[in-house]
């Protein structure tokens, strides 16, 4: 099945982009991470050219110096960087194909891509600058030691969503505010510690699908922000309460899923039967 391109209108056809497969699938849950991935995939051929330039842009990373060979190898961090860029480019937060909001989505993107690989290469400097400040502290504590490298691991890139890793300078600040105040009350500071472990703990044992357990996990982050540096300010609304009803809700999200279908080749009897309205759509973005 050919993809024809929305921006160069639903009769043009892209030649020599490859092609993508239509599948059919019984699972309603299942098919709902196709969607998604497929859709991805329809943008990312669209921001072919922009991501060609971000690409070429990341050979500056080597402007950083010294940090980058402290941190991983360049080759390494050229790659995941590219791969994070592309990642946050093409994300979207549509169920089904629909043409306008997949222009829309696009036209977003290609927006966003201006200079976006200098902006990310100035914000990755000066979270590898304090990363590496903190790293050669002699006077921080050993558990606060551990948590630069868990919010700052070689793998950064791969693990943290793009809005989290322009946030990843006020996490490792928080760092340094704690450790302030830790020495003026350890008894405090251990209390507040001590609530932030057992919410990451929970979260370890928690069955959900990979993205309610990222959402949970960035909550904890800014609710530890709030906690430990408070005049920092939070990404949004958090506290210990709305944590709770996040672990409530994926606990009861799992419970009402319905079983899915084991390899023995048994068939789910939940079938997502297409509307008029989804055929239309596939329609006009493929023959």
């Amino acid at each position: 099945i050919r993809y024809r391109s929305p921006s160069r209108g639903l009769g043009d056809v892209y030649k020599r982009q490859g092609e993508l497969r239509l599948t059919l699938i019984d699972n309603l849950y299942e098919a709902r991470g196709h969607i998604k991935k497929g859709i991805e995939r329809l943008i990312e051929i669209e921001l072919r050219r922009e991501l060609a330039w971000i690409q070429e842009d990341l050979r500056d990373l080597t402007k950083i110096g010294p940090l980058i060979a402290t941190f991983a190898p360049i080759e390494e961090v050229q790659h995941q960087a590219y791969n994070h860029l592309k990642r946050f480019l093409c994300s979207h937060n549509m169920g089904i194909i629909d043409p306008n909001r997949v222009q829309e989505a696009i036209t977003k993107a290609k927006s966003l891509s201006r200079g976006l690989a200098y902006r990310f290469i100035d914000r990755l400097k000066e979270i590898l600058d304090l990363r590496q400040s903190l790293i050669v502290d002699k006077r921080l504590p050993k558990y606060l030691s551990k948590e630069v490298v868990r919010i700052a691991p070689p793998d950064l890139l791969e693990r943290t969503p793009h809005w989290a890793f322009n946030r990843l300078p006020l996490y490792l600040e928080a760092i340094t505010i704690r450790q302030t105040s830790r020495d003026k009350d350890p008894q405090r500071d251990e209390k507040r510690g001590s609530e932030i472990d057992a919410f990451r703990k929970r979260l370890e044992k928690l069955q959900a699908p990979s993205e309610v357990k990222e959402d949970l996990a960035w909550t904890i982050e800014e609710y530890a922000l709030s906690v430990f540096a408070q005049n920092l300010g939070t990404a949004f609304p958090v506290s210990a309460k709305r944590i709770e009803e996040k672990f409530q809700n994926a606990s009861e999200s799992i419970s009402q899923q319905p079983d899915v279908p084991q390899q023995s080749g048994q068939v789910s009897k939940i079938i997502d039967k297409p509307t008029d309205a989804d055929l239309q759509s596939l329609k006009s973005l493929f023959r």
